[in-house]
């Protein structure tokens, strides 16, 4: 007998009695039963990956203990929706390109130009911080872990629809 064979018929029993011992009684712990109280195929894609994005071990930490990723994640959020909030994104240099979110709107430019202005008194300190950043162990990818977190609001906006917008939130749920 083919080996393949012989794992897929040992493996069949196996798996049949998994499905019959966890039936959709087990979907209310499970995160995929929040997946299935959407009906449309679309709105599950983006509640799947919202899900995933905050399910990851690092989001879980991150949200948990606070850091300042939830400071980045809440400047994305707002600037999704406003434009303009997304520049402060730019206080946490690794998420840089996280900050062009709001990039079509005017008011975004105007705040850019604020940071700016804002920022020019601690000119000095950015020459600390590029040899802090030389003299750190850390690779340049130590921020990657986050983004995860990161895409949770980009992926909600991005999964909106328009006509839901101006319902309250109660008529929504």
């Amino acid at each position: 007998m083919p080996r393949a064979q012989s794992t897929s018929s040992a493996l069949l029993p196996a798996l049949e009695e998994l499905c019959r011992r966890y039936d959709r009684r087990f979907l209310d712990s499970d995160p995929v039963g929040i997946v299935r109280r959407f009906d449309d195929p679309e709105d599950r894609e983006i509640v799947g990956l919202i899900a995933a994005g905050l399910a990851y071990p690092q989001t879980v930490s991150q949200v948990i203990y606070g850091n300042t990723n939830m400071w980045v994640v809440a400047a994305i959020a707002a600037g999704a929706r406003w434009g303009w909030p997304s520049v402060l994104v730019l206080l946490k240099p690794s998420f840089a390109p996280f900050a062009l979110v709001g990039a079509r709107s005017r008011r975004w430019w105007a705040a850019l130009a604020l940071l700016a202005l804002v920022s020019v008194p601690f000119g000095a300190m950015w020459v600390d911080y590029a040899t802090a950043m030389r003299n750190s162990s850390l690779s340049w990818t130590y921020a990657l872990v986050a983004l995860p977190l990161m895409f949770v609001p980009l992926v909600a906006w991005l999964g909106r629809r328009e006509n839901v917008r101006d319902q309250s939130v109660s008529e929504i749920a």
